[in-house]
Formats: structure tokens, C-alpha cells, sequence
């Protein structure tokens, strides 16, 4: 497990972490959960396939397409997750 240290700062009324390079996520969004004293950020996957992604596939008539992912975010309970 990687340990470092991050800079706190007040970012408007909000506390924000200065993440090092290293703990950089990829997603443009995190889960945040609270343990007692600890806070565990987790990236959110994404919530629909990538532009162009089933026009690289040829046709294959026992294939069938999934269905598509949600039009909006939910959560891990079924519930929708407010966009910013």
C-alpha cells in the first residue's frame, strides 16, 4: 500500500485535498465514504460507453448488444446521484 502525505486548503467554503501525483485518479468523480475518523475516496465508473466504442466491432448475428448503462449516475443503493 502506498502512504504519503496530501496539503489541506479551503477551496470557497469547501475543505480540499492537494492530491500527489502518484494518488491522482482518472475519473472526474470520487465516491467519498466516512469510517469513524477516516475518509476513503474511490473513483466512479463510468456511466456510459465510450463515444465510438461498438462502431469498432463487426456484425455477428449470435451476438447480442447489452443493454445501455443508466442515463444518469446512481449510487451503490439504487439512488440517483445529483450532478454538480
Amino acid at each position: 500500500m502506498k502512504k504519503s502525505t496530501a496539503k489541506l486548503f479551503k477551496y470557497g467554503r469547501s475543505q480540499a485535498v492537494r492530491l500527489p501525483k502518484a494518488f491522482q485518479f482518472k475519473a472526474d468523480r470520487v465516491r467519498i465514504k466516512k469510517d469513524e475518523e477516516k475518509v476513503i475516496l474511490e473513483p466512479m465508473e463510468r456511466t456510459e460507453w465510450p463515444k465510438g466504442f461498438w462502431s469498432i466491432f463487426t456484425s455477428d448475428s449470435e451476438f447480442e448488444t447489452p443493454a445501455p448503462l443508466p442515463p444518469v449516475p446512481v449510487d451503490e443503493d439504487g439512488s440517483r446521484i445529483q450532478p454538480r
